[in-house]
């Protein structure tokens, strides 16, 4: 059969609404035969590449395959697998017209057969099939990918801050005994309110511990800024590679009705 062909067609549209009056076995190869009629001869050429190239690139093992955790080598993997599943043009209605129950059994199948088990297959059962497993895990592709992007986002954060909180750590450091220090300075300002800070103060807090402690504030008040500063600077450095690949299957569009102005 070759895909596309008008009069095939018509007989598999008019045998697909007639399929749940035939056996299992019957309604499964009409139903693979529909899905594949459906297939352009891009589609049918890439998803043979995929079998003959399992672990390439958009390799069948590859496409079933998790992606791994969250780093930018992996998202950028998920963007591609997920990139190529919507470049073939599935036809998702066909989904419509059957039981969720038989799409999952079939992209069970398909999850447990290798490749050269998939090519035993005719071309428009193994295509079929592969087909049903593609759209079934379009969805899925989608959602990890989503997954990936905000547990970067969260590990960034968190670097970020362990960074930033560990510098401020280290200015802690240098000033011993705040609290006691304070006290002997409300001490020594109550006995000599009169007195000049050079004469009252500055003998039991030096000035070295005492711009230390305005540095540990400072640094304290302006914590976020700097956490803020660090996620971009790790943004900038490694992370925004994997914009250009998360751009494309966005969509922005304006919240505000016409005419409205901020």
């Amino acid at each position: 059969m070759v895909p596309g062909s008008s009069l095939s067609s018509s007989f598999r549209k008019h045998a697909f609404a007639e399929c749940s009056f035939h056996s299992p076995e019957l309604s499964e190869r009409i139903f693979l035969s529909t899905i594949f009629e459906r297939l352009s001869p891009k589609t049918v050429a890439a998803l043979e590449f995929s079998l003959s190239d399992p672990r390439g690139k958009h390799g069948f093992q590859r496409l079933k395959a998790d992606v791994g955790g969250a780093t930018l080598d992996n998202v950028l993997d998920a963007a591609n697998r997920l990139a190529f599943t919507q470049s073939l043009d599935l036809p998702f209605d066909l989904l419509g017209n059957v039981d969720p129950f038989w799409t999952k059994m079939l992209t069970r199948r398909v999850e447990q057969e290798t490749a050269p088990e998939m090519r035993r297959h005719n071309k428009e059962h193994r295509l079929g099939l592969f087909v049903v497993f593609l759209m079934s895990r379009q969805s899925q592709m989608t959602d990890r990918l989503v997954d990936l992007l905000i547990e970067v986002v969260h590990r960034i954060g968190t670097k970020s801050r362990r960074k930033v909180i560990s510098g401020i750590a280290a200015d802690i450091e240098k000033v011993h005994g705040k609290e006691r220090l304070l006290v002997d300075i409300a001490t020594a300002a109550m006995l000599t309110p009169n007195g000049r800070v050079a004469d009252v103060i500055f003998p039991v807090a030096g000035a070295v511990k005492l711009k230390a402690i305005i540095d540990e504030h400072r640094a304290k008040c302006t914590s976020d800024g700097r956490i803020q500063m660090t996620m971009r600077g790790s943004y900038a450095r490694h992370y925004r590679r994997m914009m250009p690949s998360l751009l494309q299957f966005w969509t922005f569009a304006p919240t505000t009705k016409p005419g409205v102005r901020f």
